[in-house]
């Protein structure tokens, strides 16, 4: 099995300052017809000046006005691993069964565990954002089944929700109804294992089902790499999950089923999400979505698919990581919120509504994930990354195919792709002294990626992680920081080596990416 570790191992392959563009082979696609070219046209780096201000501008402007409204001075429970500290946490809030009246044409909360505690407002209108307008005889029935949500309080706190549509057995309709866990901690992977045991016994009597929901409350979230043990009544379906990192394995006896569930150690690998980003939209679509939300312009995602354009949400903030989206962050948008997509602030949302593309979305882009492209857009979206990274960032995107489609492993080789792009940034960037923007803009030995920190020191994302990382919340960041130090590592082995040999770098030939690959695996 290749750990996380030794996918970062390879990514950092494709950012290797002594690979050029002439020594670099990219892999072949699936697709016999398809090829890919071996040496890319990269974009112009000479952008005017007037364009560098004009971004700065903006982003100057924009966090100044709302980049402290959304978000207070916090992590989130995400890729680092969760907020320095944290013991004992809940498994989750609460539980609610949402129904959908299609008389009233709205949707209400028919069930809720503990029903003493206070329901977020309108949390049944973010599990049905669009009612049953959706035409879902044509999506493949598990497709839709399990889908996410986030909230967020006026201080910014998020609780985010894990959503499954009800399925009754033999049947390819979904029932007008959905059961939603309310949790603080972001692990999708985990939490719709749980939610598939939780919907398998819809149909038992309210004490039992009732019973169950208070022994599941009285546990707590096992942490990265723990095991939960539950013991519940028989559900008379199968649940076993295999080639899943967060796997499930039941064993039943005196109609009771034991089920365990694991949370694997890179909580990376809980979550298929940033796979399914890069199926749908592809390497150079994502580059082109990444560079927008650097910019921290607005971000809509369409999709018929409340499962696709949710995970697809979600995907996009982790790949942010270290940073943080601070802006409006909505997974699928209510009907009636669809003009929040024309506020004058930024918002990375997803929507399932069509109406969406008869707006007129200003400073920003909207992307129809079913086509895999943008419908409207802002036409600098090739210039927002710096072209070395860029075309760092695409070799390593399309190493996919040596991962043999492993979906969990491909998300961490994504998900180490874009760390580190901002470990290429922040290589230079000094921890333990105040922030000086110019120095760090200077420190860079690219001249693209001069221009590009230009404006991007002046993002809320930027001024939140100098502030954050400065702190005690070292748990969050504790990837980024290994990553930082493994970098200056290899670098210092590098310069040792050239030492040793008394000569500059070789310029023969170095092996290809592909070539690298056959021997890492084989």
């Amino acid at each position: 099995m290749i750990f996380s570790l030794q996918v970062g191992e390879i990514v950092t392959v494709a950012f290797d300052k002594s690979v050029t563009d002439a020594n670099i082979t990219l892999l072949p696609t699936s697709d016999p017809g398809e090829k890919i070219l071996t040496a890319r046209k990269e974009p112009s780096t000479n952008l005017s000046r007037s364009c560098t201000e004009k971004r700065r501008e903006y982003v100057r402007r924009t966090s100044t006005l709302y980049g402290t409204l959304h978000r207070r001075e916090s992590v989130d429970c995400g890729i680092g691993g969760g907020k320095s500290g944290q013991k004992d946490v809940d498994l989750f809030r609460m539980c609610l069964l949402v129904e959908f009246n299609s008389i009233t044409n709205s949707a209400h909360i028919k069930s809720q565990f503990p029903a003493e505690r206070q329901l977020p407002r309108n949390v049944e209108q973010l599990v049905f954002p669009c009612g049953l307008r959706q035409n879902e005889r044509d999506v493949p029935v598990r497709e839709g089944q399990d889908y996410s949500l986030i909230l967020t309080n006026d201080n910014g706190e998020r609780l985010y929700g894990y959503c499954r549509r009800i399925l009754p057995e033999n049947s390819e309709i979904f029932l007008p109804m959905a059961y939603c866990l309310l949790t603080d901690t972001k692990a999708p992977g985990f939490y719709f294992k749980l939610l598939r045991e939780i919907e398998s016994r819809h149909g038992q009597t309210k004490s039992q089902f009732t019973r169950m929901l208070q022994d599941l409350l009285e546990l707590k979230l096992p942490p990265p790499g723990q095991v939960l043990s539950l013991r519940l009544s028989a559900s008379g379906s199968a649940s076993i999950s295999r080639g899943d990192f967060s796997c499930i394995s039941t064993a039943s006896y005196h109609n009771t089923d034991v089920v365990f569930l694991r949370r694997p150690t890179d909580v990376r690998l809980e979550s298929s999400d940033l796979w399914l980003l890069h199926r749908t939209l592809g390497s150079e679509l994502l580059l082109h979505v990444f560079g927008t939300l650097l910019l921290e312009r607005k971000v809509i995602l369409f999709s018929t698919s409340i499962h696709l354009v949710s995970s697809c949400i979600l995907a996009l903030a982790e790949i942010l990581y270290p940073l943080q989206w601070h802006y409006t962050l909505i997974t699928v948008l209510p009907h009636r919120l669809l003009e929040i997509c024309q506020a004058p602030f930024p918002v990375l949302v997803g929507a399932v509504c069509p109406e969406i593309h008869e707006m007129v979305i200003d400073d920003g882009i909207v992307v129809n994930l079913d086509a895999k492209r943008m419908t409207q857009c802002c036409g600098d979206e090739m210039t927002l990354i710096p072209a070395k990274l860029r075309n760092s960032l695409l070799v390593s995107l399309e190493m996919y195919n040596a991962l043999n489609e492993d979906k969990f492993l491909l998300s961490v080789l994504i998900a180490e792709a874009f760390l580190r792009f901002f470990i290429e940034i922040f290589d230079n960037f000094p921890k333990d002294i105040p922030l000086q923007k110019e120095k760090l803009i200077n420190s860079h030995p690219n001249p693209s990626v001069q221009i590009f920190l230009e404006w991007f020191v002046e993002t809320a994302m930027f001024h939140h992680f100098v502030k954050m990382r400065h702190s005690q919340l070292d748990k969050f960041y504790r990837i980024f920081e290994a990553r930082l130090v493994e970098k200056g590592q290899g670098d210092r082995r590098k310069i040792l080596m050239q030492n040793l040999s008394g000569t500059a770098p070789l310029t023969r030939k170095t092996k290809t990416i592909r070539e690298r690959f056959r021997e890492f695996f084989e």
